[in-house]
């Protein structure tokens, strides 16, 4: 009985909590806990976060960093829209990576908590599991802004279910933003559709005017991203770590089922000893596989 009144989101939290200790306190005596744990880490954390707090700087610095990004350690262009420089404004700097990844992940997961909503214990379970499998923590580990996303769609699904008249229109406007912060969230929008109301459809076709517009001004962006060593809707990259090279960033590829047919160095013109020597860091080119 007192079981069935324990809302298994407790469960979720817990093991969460202990998962992140678990890592903390093997990280701290310098074991690499997220390797055994099924989780490609990155050199350092919040990496994808770091990309964007980077590419903020730069920006503000006068460069172009869809195109040329030299704040970012491993000197990787951003492979997000533009419009993520924005952030600059709300005061973002590299200096914050470790900040904004926090924020990022903290309103994941609670974005989590609250879609799932009250669960049984068992259910709590199973959520849990899917929370800290690999594919998850990887996102978490590296800040990935597809966790912003996914606040954003979750937002979404909470306003639609909300009563009052208002939430509902907020709705579509968290997808339309979810969708020009990564272009595959506009997949989302014709789910309006299906809601039967006339208003509703109103609404769609505003929102798919916006985002018609918004692709229209910002095309060529889109083509650079494409074209970026770690961007492309198929394409997957490992940092070059001492010893691994080229051949460890195509055996990433393989490990995440998708067949490598080239692979090419991003700091182009120089070796990647030169590379390493220049920077002075253990890690240092990124190479990617074009897939």
């Amino acid at each position: 009985m007192v079981l069935g009144k324990v809302d298994g989101r407790a469960v979720v939290v817990s093991v969460i909590v202990v998962y992140l200790a678990v890592v903390a306190a093997t990280s701290a005596s310098g074991m690499d806990p997220w390797r055994s744990l099924g989780v490609n880490a990155a050199p350092t954390l919040f990496y994808d976060a770091r990309n964007v707090a980077a590419a903020a700087d730069c920006w503000a610095a006068g460069y172009d960093p869809l195109v040329e990004n030299p704040c970012d350690p491993a000197g990787r262009v951003m492979n997000y829209p533009r419009v993520w420089v924005i952030l600059h404004f709300l005061g973002l700097t590299q200096d914050r990576t470790l900040i904004f990844g926090a924020i990022v992940v903290v309103l994941f997961l609670g974005s989590v908590l609250l879609l799932v909503g009250r669960l049984s214990i068992p259910e709590g379970v199973i959520v849990a599991v899917a929370v800290v499998s690999p594919a998850v923590m990887l996102a978490i580990e590296r800040a990935n802004m597809d966790l912003v996303v996914f606040v954003l769609l979750a937002g979404a699904v909470v306003a639609w279910r909300a009563s009052d008249r208002a939430s509902p229109l907020l709705a579509p406007a968290l997808v339309l933003l979810a969708a020009i912060a990564k272009l595959y969230a506009v997949f989302a929008l014709p789910a309006f559709a299906l809601t039967g109301r006339r208003r509703m459809l109103w609404v769609l076709a505003a929102a798919i005017v916006v985002m018609a517009v918004y692709l229209a001004l910002t095309f060529d962006d889109f083509r650079v991203v494409m074209r970026a060593p770690e961007g492309g809707l198929l394409s997957c990259s490992s940092p070059r770590w001492p010893g691994r090279g080229l051949d460890g960033a195509c055996r990433f590829c393989h490990r995440s089922s998708v067949r490598c047919r080239r692979c090419s160095r991003s700091t182009s013109g120089r070796s990647p000893t030169s590379a390493r020597s220049s920077r002075g860091r253990a890690v240092t080119t990124a190479w990617s596989c074009c897939c």
